[in-house]
């Protein structure tokens, strides 16, 4: 068994021709992105530029709970007891979180809502912040609901 960058496992045994092994794929074949650049990122391999990469996610599914779930991704609406989430525009209540050490006023952890942002094409949902109201991606760029 082989185990892949990717996190994939590739099994097989030279004995009943499963598995072949090269030192270069074949040409106008595509190969493994994640693969090509985590190897050029350790300095494995030479940058992969001229090669057809590949690299599709089998899905993109929304998170199971809000990425704004226990944050200051909200606007408050009059009475502060609840908020509206930036990120995906339902109204849940505001609480004290954090304890003694770590105090702040946040949204509750809640099941993502229908009108989620769309994904950063790089991060997904995963580094979402807030700046004016607007919702952004950690790496800069703007989310649009």
């Amino acid at each position: 068994m082989y185990g892949a960058w990717c996190g994939y496992g590739i099994g097989g045994s030279e004995r009943a021709g499963a598995f072949l092994a090269a030192d270069e794929p074949p040409a106008g074949e595509p190969v493994c992105g994640t693969c090509e650049g985590r190897a050029a990122g350790a300095g494995q391999d030479g940058s992969p530029t001229g090669r057809l990469l590949l690299f599709s996610p089998r899905d993109v599914a929304p998170p199971k709970n809000c990425p704004a779930s226990r944050s200051s991704m909200y606007q408050e609406l009059p009475g502060g007891r609840v908020g509206r989430c930036l990120a995906c525009g339902d109204m849940q209540p505001l609480r004290a979180m954090g304890g003694p050490y770590n105090p702040r006023y946040a949204i509750v952890q809640h099941p993502t809502g229908q009108a989620l942002v769309d994904p950063c094409p790089f991060h997904r949902w995963r580094q979402l912040t807030a700046r004016d109201g607007r919702v952004l991606c950690a790496c800069g760029r703007e989310i649009s609901q």
